[in-house]
């Protein structure tokens, strides 16, 4: 199962934002978006996610359930695009990113990729 129900985090790296931080306008954006996944709107869900990135660029855990919408819906190369993004930009925040990220790659049979991100998976799961 890919990444889609993150839990909250409960650490900040950097300028990493944890749900805590979000304002009004945009933790109800992103109860919004959650709803819509619950219902099975997941394209609904993405604009969600979309408008609260707009906002706040740098909430990791709206990033990765924006790749994790993507994937549900087969946008392998969107899923693709936000799970690096968000491996680049928080390369600690959670084991459970290259583990989707691998698995989104071995849907595009990358799977050398794939094995890359698996092996970074064994190595943050050995770290935590």
């Amino acid at each position: 199962m890919l990444i889609s129900n993150y839990l909250l985090t409960t650490h900040v790296t950097g300028q990493i934002l944890v749900k805590e931080q979000l304002n009004a306008k945009e933790a109800k954006i992103f109860s919004e978006a959650k709803k819509c996944v619950q219902i099975g709107d997941f394209k609904k869900s993405i604009k969600k996610f979309e408008e609260l990135l707009k906002l706040e660029p740098n909430f990791i855990e709206g990033i990765l359930r924006l790749a994790s919408n993507y994937n549900s819906i087969g946008e392998l190369n969107n899923a693709a695009t936000w799970f690096r993004y968000a491996i680049e930009q928080a390369p600690d925040f959670d084991a459970e990113m290259y583990y989707s990220m691998a698995q989104v790659l071995t849907q595009q049979k990358k799977y050398i990729e794939a094995a890359s991100e698996l092996d970074m998976y064994i190595s943050k799961q050995k770290t935590n």
